[in-house]
């Protein structure tokens, strides 16, 4: 996460796997239900997963446009419009997370104004990676002085590895 957002704007999405079918998934994110292809690691429901998506793979529309059978929209308000060489950036408040999108070509694809309602729309196949803590309902567990066990024993015991301060042990 640290070297996407050193290397640019990029938008982090936390989610959990809802279900599985076939090789795409339903994952709940705080801004509402998406329909994504599988990652290339194994998810089980329950899982908790982190997508990160550019700013130039989500597409913008106006918030009155009907999307019949479009898949992956969720809602926002466009707080800044910035002119950046060829392409506008908005940045644009979803719920309570601020959303980098770019746009090339604002002359063909129209410009939003600032305070406009508009809806994103997530492309099937995002990159993502496990979130640290795994599953939601099963926190890492953390050996007790005098019950220590060593993290080999641990990882085999639990399947899980254990993290202290966003660091692996």
């Amino acid at each position: 996460e640290f070297v996407a957002n050193f290397v640019g704007h990029i938008n982090f999405f936390p989610g959990e796997v809802m279900a599985l079918s076939g090789d795409e998934m339903d994952l709940q994110i705080p801004q509402g239900k998406l329909r994504v292809k599988n990652p290339q690691f194994k998810v089980v429901a329950g899982d908790r997963v982190k997508l990160v998506v550019g700013p130039e793979s989500i597409d913008l529309v106006d918030a009155e446009k009907e999307l019949p059978g479009i898949a992956n929209v969720i809602g926002g308000q466009i707080e800044v419009v910035m002119y950046i060489g060829s392409i506008i950036r908005y940045t644009i408040r979803v719920g309570d997370q601020i959303v980098y999108v770019d746009r090339a070509d604002p002359q063909y694809s129209g410009i939003f104004r600032e305070g406009s309602r508009v809806k994103l729309i997530l492309k099937k196949e995002i990159h993502m990676f496990k979130a640290l803590g795994g599953r939601r309902e099963e926190p890492v567990a953390h050996p007790q002085p005098g019950n220590a066990v060593s993290l080999a024993e641990h990882t085999e015991i639990t399947g899980k590895r254990i993290f202290r301060h966003d660091h692996a042990l």
